[in-house]
């Protein structure tokens, strides 16, 4: 049960960033392979939030901290890397238009 709130949670929070469908896919399958290492992460960027960074700054920061164990669950699916390259080339055309 938590687990699907964890997940409602964080399906929200990406269509508010603007992610598409591929991207949630990806990442709720990340979820779905280690529930307790998002729901962490989760905590942790809401603590950051509230000492005063932005959602982006925070999201960033934890994921920079949990680097080692997100390429790990991403090794364990080849495909599933390259999906997550793709969709990074993505983001990063997408936050280039707009700067």
């Amino acid at each position: 049960m938590k687990n699907k709130a964890v997940k409602k949670m964080m399906v929200s929070q990406m269509k508010k960033q603007g992610a598409d469908d591929a991207q949630i896919a990806m990442i709720t399958e990340l979820l779905e392979e280690n529930p307790e290492l998002f729901e962490n992460m989760g905590k942790e960027i809401e603590e950051q939030t509230s000492a005063g960074k932005s959602q982006m700054e925070a999201a960033q920061a934890v994921m920079m901290k949990h680097q080692a164990e997100l390429q790990k669950l991403m090794m364990k699916n080849p495909a599933m890397m390259q999906r997550m390259k793709i969709e990074a080339m993505k983001m990063q055309r997408q936050g280039n238009k707009k700067n």
